[in-house]
């Protein structure tokens, strides 16, 4: 057991790497000092971090450190300035930091590396299972529920916004026709001048449901699912429509079923299937993190697994 001990990093995404470091440190010490490392061009702000690892870990003393160019060499006079303490009984880091131990009385603690910082930072949402909860709470904001038509995204989507207490972001297509004046567009007419006004108003909506710290929002189509398949419909849409990608997506396989909706005649059977290929393809390409839902006929089975990845996302 040690008096004091001693990690440093900049946590720029707190990962399970660095759970495992910070648990073997303040169980091995009396007390802890956690020196958070940032600058202003970090991704994520210090306070958020600062938050984290505080709630993790309430007993350890924290400290935050800015800096434009960080030099090792330096830290042997700015952390006991910082803490208070010139003399650490223990350094905890990861094995790939063998070489940076500051203080020459102090015994150096290695952990092996786990995780891979950078890759997670790059990709946080296809690493989202290497991230406590508390980190995912912050990443995950919407949840969309994509599909080709007549899958029975819009019901799943309004199901799940009931179980959970959410608000649900609408589909881009209906959005737009229920908010044109007289509803009388055709969805073949998506122009610039008549998007603008409208998407204004969506990305409102948007940006509102991002501001709310406890809850995440259940959106009833992905954006992306929409674009991949208003372009194999030949919809015209101007430059000025954006298009959101959703942080985790739930893509629902058609139903084998005959359905009388004239959207959802859009397309035969072997066209849907064909085309959720398509786009279940697309977000595997560019990484987009989602989860298969089958063409289970019964809802309720549907919504028990689409809770189940939900809850998992956040446990």
């Amino acid at each position: 057991m040690f008096n004091r001990g001693l990690v440093l990093g900049k946590f720029k995404i707190l990962h399970n790497g660095h759970i495992q470091l910070l648990d073997k440190a303040i169980k091995s010490c009396n007390q802890l000092d956690i020196v958070i490392f940032s600058s202003n061009l970090d991704p994520i702000s210090c306070k958020e971090r600062y938050d984290w690892i505080n709630t993790l870990y309430p007993k350890a003393q924290i400290y935050l450190h800015k800096y434009d160019h960080l030099l090792v060499d330096d830290l042997f006079y700015q952390i006991p300035v910082l803490t208070g303490c010139n003399s650490y009984d223990a350094e905890f880091m990861g094995e790939d930091h063998v070489n940076d131990k500051i203080f020459d009385t102090s015994e150096q603690i290695l952990m092996k590396r786990i995780c891979d910082a950078s890759e997670i930072i790059k990709s946080p949402y296809r690493n989202l299972k290497k991230l406590p909860p508390l980190v995912r709470k912050l990443l995950i904001k919407n949840i969309a529920i994509g599909g080709v038509p007549g899958c029975g995204k819009t019901t799943l989507a309004k199901k799940l916004s009931d179980h959970y207490g959410v608000k649900i972001l609408t589909e881009m297509v209906r959005f737009l026709i229920e908010n044109t004046v007289g509803n009388k567009v055709s969805s073949k007419t998506f122009d610039e001048g008549f998007t603008n006004k409208v998407i204004t108003s969506r990305d409102c909506n948007i940006q509102s449901y991002y501001k709310n710290d406890d809850k995440f929002f259940i959106s009833d189509q992905s954006d992306i699912c929409d674009k991949i398949i208003w372009d194999k419909m030949g919809v015209r849409y101007g430059n000025s429509l954006k298009f959101n990608v959703p942080d985790f997506t739930i893509l629902v396989e058609p139903i084998l079923n005959t359905s009388k909706n004239m959207r959802d005649n859009v397309f035969t059977l072997k066209e849907r299937f064909n085309l959720f290929t398509e786009i279940v393809r697309y977000h595997r390409d560019n990484k987009i993190a989602h989860y298969l839902i089958n063409n289970d006929q019964n809802i309720d089975s549907r919504i028990a697994k689409s809770i189940n990845v939900i809850d998992g996302l956040f446990a």
